[in-house]
């Protein structure tokens, strides 16, 4: 039993009471890991002061830069048919604000990356633990495919796990290739997906 003091009026008197043990939480603050993205306009992302496009400019990325993603959590806002945040990012040792609808957020670490120049929103990710997203032309929205790869001299082999779109050409897929034609380019072999990609669409590496 523990004793404990209490007011009433002004006489104090000695009340037992039996104690309340409090779960104490302790907090272990990890090192959190790191967020990498790469710009995917093709024409290049503006890096500005405050996250409007009205803002100041501090730099200019060309399609392929990796950032350091600080936040993901700045205004929304529609630019050239996406909608998305703006993401605080630094790169070349500047702090600043980009449009995170040209901004890739990458899942893990990259072993590489293509995009198709002459269609939008058409990119694939290979991860060095043999994963892959790749991004689809939906016509008036972006579309998601995901799943693990395999490799060759001449060949990149894909198969889907899962897909966050429905209702479009090529929802059903379940596998896919792509013909590497030389060290900068790859072509699709398989199934048209949208709008894209259709079979035989090229798609360049990105010049990181």
């Amino acid at each position: 039993m523990m004793p404990v003091l209490s007011f009433q009026g002004k006489q104090m008197r000695k009340k037992l009471l039996v104690p309340v043990v409090l779960p104490v939480l302790l907090i272990f603050a990890g090192c959190s890991k790191t967020q990498y993205g790469i710009v995917t306009a093709r024409e290049g992302l503006v890096l500005r002061v405050h996250p409007a496009v009205e803002s100041a400019r501090l730099d200019a990325m060309p399609v392929g830069t990796k950032v350091t993603v600080l936040s993901v959590d700045g205004p929304r806002q529609s630019l050239h048919k996406l909608t998305s945040n703006w993401y605080n990012v630094t790169v070349n040792n500047l702090n600043g604000w980009a449009f995170g609808g040209f901004i890739k957020l990458l899942r893990g670490e990259l072993a590489n990356a293509y995009l198709a120049m002459e269609e939008g929103f058409i990119e694939l990710y290979q991860y060095k633990n043999g994963e892959f997203d790749m991004s689809v032309n939906l016509c008036q929205a972006v579309g998601m495919i995901y799943g693990k790869y395999s490799s060759g001299n001449n060949y990149i082999k894909c198969k889907v796990k899962k897909v966050d779109f429905s209702g479009f050409l090529g929802d059903d897929i379940s596998e896919f290739e792509y013909k590497v034609l030389d060290k900068k380019s790859i072509m699709y072999k398989g199934k048209g997906i949208g709008c894209g990609p259709m079979d035989g669409m090229i798609l360049y590496k990105f010049d990181r």
